[in-house]
């Protein structure tokens, strides 16, 4: 009463209404409930109670085990004793069976030298059998004997008199055969034929009457192992389905004696805490329970008494806990707003960057112009550009550059550049004075700490001559037969100091070199080892593979598979080829002069790379149906082709790179007036591809035919020609479509 008085001077809550009956419980039944107190009132753990009642659950566990397993005991020895029977009768039936193989085999034997032309009923295969009738005989008695042994090794003790007979009929059944086929043997048939009608056919007769009366005997005995067999499980099954209701009886009867011990006073103690999550700290649990339940009913009445104190603490510390939750939310919201601003910022800035890029690769006679750009989560101030010089046709204007600030001041900037140089570029002719032209431009109106990396070059393309002015930005890798070098020429960035003068250089590609412009976003990335891709790395892959889009493929596939799949981007990543493919006067390329068909391309659709991964087939099956887009293949044909490349594509992703995507598919399209070639490369050369052989179902089921080569017989028929060639490092497959002649649309 103490207690509560001073709960009540606390100013807690008023009681709330008690259970109806005591614990809250109504449905327990009446029989149990002195079973149920006297459990609670056991001075012993829960833990101990608990055990008490899983060790008796699993004595009765452990009792129908024992007895499952007498009764599967039992089950298993009838099942033996039936299936040794019944091995037993088989035996016996297949002794009968070459028995009778016996002297059927001997008289075909006999009656095919006895008459020169077989009878009417007999074919000339059977009077050539293969095996000869005499080796049949000859199998068939090693048969008789095994099964013999065997049967008479696993019979009991009591027929060993029937067996006995069986050995002496059989060893003189043998003898008999043994005389008949000496005689025939030695030419003497009529003879042969009177000591197999007298002697071996009347011995096979008693044979049989043994073996008969053995199956006889057997099939009795399976009778009655059979009925013992049923009466034991119907006895067996009866016993088990007992056992089972008491075990099943007497567990749900300690489980509900145990479950209703410890949910009575837990029902209670959740009564009262009820109370106090509701603020009244005035409830006390009452329980009789000498356990655990016990202690916590105690430790949470002391508990509940303290909470009352701790109340009205806690409700002075909460009015001071709002008012700085207010003041927190209202500083959240400035916070937002700004990351809201700073985020509008970033999306504009990527709009502009994006209208300023061009929308498409120039399309330039006897030059391959390949581009990539990948912005940067955070917006940097990557561009690229090409420009058109309308009263000189045959050049083209080649910008790459790089702001050094990100956000809307770096894509501003950016613009104002593009912009400047699009001019500048109309009224000077030299890249170095264009540059120099720019920085006193740029220097006056750049924010501070900004400048801009640029590389500007002039393309000849009747000569194949590039001038070219680089104002601090990374230097252009030119590739020429195998070859890397660098194309070097000083100037500082764009913007820092005015009065900079720009060295201008120039180079001259040949067919089939090529130039890679970049960015900083390449060579700069790490992978999550901190490690950078680095100029060297670059630098080897260019010296290892062509310019174009497969370069570019190859270099987008080997970023990924160095940074991995979570790699967050740091920069943006710029990437400008532009190769020579044809000298003045559209001569054919040394890749197109060295292609496999008689009838070589003489210009190239396209050109590119494809990781090894399992889907990239899809990939090449769309470059290839764009870049023939222009030759306006009827459909069927186009389907055709579509199929033959996505299946040589596969092939070679699986057979010949192993799916490892660090090896990619090279694919190259070219065309002339009168062919289409499509050349699929991979890097599994050391063997050459096997010829296209016609898949023959039969063979293949029956293990004579490869069970792979459908791809290649189907690859053949899907074009008008098929050609596979193979070095120490490579395959390539070569797909050719006629264009014209009598074999187009073939």
């Amino acid at each position: 009463m103490a207690d509560t008085t001073e709960d009540q001077e606390r100013g807690a809550a008023p009681p709330l209404p008690e259970p109806e009956v005591e614990g809250g419980l109504t449905d327990l039944p009446g029989p149990l409930r002195p079973i149920v107190d006297f459990v609670a009132r056991i001075k012993a753990s829960v833990h101990v109670k608990l055990l008490t009642g899983f060790l008796v659950g699993a004595l009765l566990l452990l009792g129908m085990g024992i007895l499952s397993l007498v009764v599967i005991n039992r089950m298993n020895q009838r099942v033996e004793e039936l299936n040794d029977l019944q091995e037993k009768t088989d035996r016996a039936r297949q002794m009968l069976y070459l028995v009778t193989a016996q002297s059927h085999f001997r008289g075909m034997a006999l009656a095919c030298e006895l008459v020169q032309a077989p009878p009417p009923d007999i074919s000339d295969n059977d009077c050539t059998a293969d095996p000869p009738w005499n080796d049949r005989i000859a199998k068939a008695k090693d048969g008789f004997a095994v099964n013999l042994s065997e049967l008479d090794r696993t019979s009991p003790p009591g027929q060993d008199e029937l067996f006995g007979r069986l050995r002496e009929v059989n060893d003189r059944f043998a003898v008999y055969s043994e005389r008949a086929l000496v005689l025939y043997e030695a030419g003497d048939i009529d003879q042969a034929l009177n000591v197999h009608i007298d002697e071996e056919h009347e011995i096979s007769h008693e044979l049989e009457t043994e073996l008969n009366g053995l199956i006889s005997d057997s099939s009795q005995q399976m009778t009655e192992a059979t009925a013992a067999f049923k009466s034991d499980r119907g006895l067996l099954t009866t016993v088990v389905g007992i056992v089972s209701g008491v075990s099943l009886i007497s567990a749900l009867l300690l489980g509900l004696v145990l479950s209703w011990a410890f949910i009575r006073p837990l029902r209670r103690i959740d009564y009262v805490l009820a109370a106090i999550a509701l603020g009244d700290f005035t409830q006390r649990v009452k329980v009789p329970n000498r356990d655990e339940f016990g202690t916590v009913s105690r430790n949470l009445n002391h508990v509940s008494g303290y909470l009352a104190s701790v109340y009205e603490d806690l409700q002075s510390l909460n009015e001071n806990l709002q008012k700085r939750v207010g003041e927190q939310v209202q500083e959240l919201k400035r916070e937002a707003l700004q990351r809201e601003r700073i985020e509008q910022e970033m999306r504009v800035a990527h709009d502009i960057q994006l209208a300023f890029l061009p929308k498409e690769s120039p399309h330039l006679p006897g030059w391959q112009v390949e581009a990539y750009y990948r912005p940067a989560r955070a917006v940097g101030g990557d561009f690229y550009d090409f420009i058109d010089f309308p009263d000189k046709g045959d050049y083209v204007g080649v910008v790459v550059g790089d702001v050094s600030d990100k956000g809307v001041p770096a894509a501003l900037v950016m613009c104002a550049t593009r912009s400047m140089l699009r001019a500048a570029s109309q009224r000077l002719e030299s890249p170095g004075e264009v540059l120099a032209a720019i920085n006193e431009l740029l220097y006056r109106d750049i924010p501070p700490n900004v400048f801009v990396t640029c590389l500007y070059a002039i393309v000849d393309l009747a000569s194949g001559t590039i001038r070219y002015a680089n104002a601090g930005h990374n230097l252009p890798y030119l590739r020429t037969d195998g070859q890397v070098a660098e194309l070097r020429a000083t100037g500082m960035p764009l913007g820092l100091m005015p009065g900079m003068a720009y060295e201008e250089q120039s180079v001259t590609l040949a067919p089939g070199d090529s130039v890679l412009f970049h960015s900083d976003g390449l060579v700069e990335a790490h992978n999550v080892d901190r490690e950078m891709f680095g100029f060297p790395r670059l630098m080897g892959l260019v010296e290892k593979h062509p310019g174009g889009a497969q370069l570019i493929d190859l270099l987008v596939a080997e970023l990924a598979r160095f940074t991995g799949a979570d790699w967050e981007q740091e920069d943006d990543v710029t990437l400008v080829t532009l190769q020579r493919t044809v000298a003045a006067g559209n001569a054919p390329t040394a890749a197109a002069s060295n292609s496999a068909s008689g009838n070589s391309p003489g210009r190239i659709l396209a050109d590119f790379t494809l990781p090894s991964e399992p889907g990239n087939e899809r990939r090449a099956i769309q470059r290839v149906a764009e870049a023939v887009q222009d030759l306006h293949l009827p459909a069927a044909r186009l389907e055709r082709l579509k199929t033959a490349v996505g299946e040589a594509t596969m092939n070679a992703m699986e057979h010949g790179n192993k799916y490892r995507p660090d090896l990619p598919v090279s694919v190259r399209v070219l065309a002339s007036d009168a062919v289409l070639s499509v050349e699929i490369i991979d890097h599994g050369g050391g063997k050459p591809i096997p010829d296209p052989e016609a898949p023959d179902l039969e063979a293949k089921l029956a293990g004579t035919q490869s069970p792979r080569g459908w791809g290649l017989y189907l690859i053949k028929n899907m074009v008008d020609d098929m050609r596979a060639t193979s070095d120490e490092t490579h395959h390539t497959v070569e797909l050719i479509l006629y264009l014209q002649g009598e074999e187009h649309g073939n």
